[in-house]
């Protein structure tokens, strides 16, 4: 399992890296609650 965790972290950073290349900006926490919410069908939690 240790071995997953770096390769992880990395995968992740180039994701992120690919997408600022691109001018999309990142979410931020209130971002990516909607963003959750809305790919599950709705608002929902945090009282929205």
């Amino acid at each position: 399992m240790e071995n997953i965790k770096p390769f992880l972290g990395e995968r992740l950073r180039k994701i992120r890296t690919k997408i600022i290349a691109s001018g999309k900006p990142l979410l931020d926490e209130e971002g990516i609650v909607k963003e959750l919410a809305n790919r599950r069908g709705g608002l929902q939690g945090r009282g929205n």
